[in-house]
């Protein structure tokens, strides 16, 4: 702990608990070198979060090869609506994820804004995650891989 000198010396210095003398030369840095890191790797920032959402998606196939697609479905469901589960539309969370990718492709600017709102994100939104899945079951590659095991 550093207790400074408020004598009337022209030369203020630091003085320390057991009153030894500290010289220090304190180097102010300016507000915006700050920025200057995080302007240099938040392209990489921002290319992991991107990946991890898209690594997201891949859990969701394994967690739903492993319990069942309808099961994982209906997980997601109980996500979005707070475990409430309406057993009269199990699909309604893809029925979502289709308007909201409808959205995106609508025009540039909906893209954009859609895109500025998730890219902080570290998982996708429910109703992409459960599109994907969707998607996914009716893959070639699933199919194939269904058939397999």
């Amino acid at each position: 702990v550093l207790i400074q000198n408020a004598g009337t010396c022209r030369n203020p210095s630091l003085y320390n608990i057991r009153g030894k003398r500290e010289n220090r030369n304190f180097v102010s840095i300016p507000p915006f070198l700050g920025l200057i890191p995080w302007m240099m790797f938040s392209p990489l920032y921002l290319a992991l979060q991107y990946w991890n959402r898209k690594s997201e998606l891949s859990a969701d196939r394994c967690g739903a090869a492993v319990v069942g697609e309808e099961t994982y479905q209906s997980v997601l469901i109980k996500l979005a609506s707070g475990m409430k589960e309406d057993s009269r539309q199990p699909d309604c969370l893809v029925e979502q994820g289709k308007a909201y990718e409808a959205l995106k492709h609508s025009s540039l600017w909906n893209r954009i804004q859609q895109e500025y709102q998730c890219i902080f994100y570290s998982h996708p939104q429910l109703c992409v995650r459960a599109l994907e899945l969707d998607r996914w079951k009716v893959s070639y590659a699933y199919r194939s891989q269904r058939n397999r095991y």
